[in-house]
Order: C-alpha cells, then structure tokens, then sequence
C-alpha cells in the first residue's frame, strides 16, 4: 500500500502490450500497476505508446478512471 492505494501486482497484463519494453524503467511499477487496476488500458493494436505524449482527453479519462477507483 502507498499513500492509502493497494499497490500489489498480481499479473502480467503489461507485457501483453507490444511496445511494453518501451517504458522506462523509472515509470514500469507505476505502468504496471495502471494497467492492472485499467486505469490504463492502452492505444489500441496492442500498444501503450509509452514514449508518445498524452492529449488533454486521454489524460482526463486516465484521471477520471484512477478517481472512480476510490
């Protein structure tokens, strides 16, 4: 847990992505765990685009996702 979130990973649903080895190393926990809890459910074709900036829209629905959470 951190700062009240259950941070634990249980799967792999990451490396399903076929760009996932693009992440940073810095930001992988935090990918991971975003894309198990499907506050991140990725690009379509089967990627996350890791090294692409986000829109305004995306970053409201990953917002809204991670607050509906709680």
């Amino acid at each position: 847990r951190h700062e009240g979130y259950d941070t634990a990973q249980g799967g792999m649903a990451v490396r399903e992505f076929a760009d996932y080895d693009q992440i940073a190393g810095y930001a992988a926990e935090a990918m991971t765990w975003a894309v198990e809890n499907e506050i991140i459910n990725g690009m379509g074709g089967g990627k996350l685009a890791p090294k692409d900036t986000a829109t305004r829209a995306q970053f409201a629905t990953v917002l809204m996702r991670f607050l509906d959470k709680n």
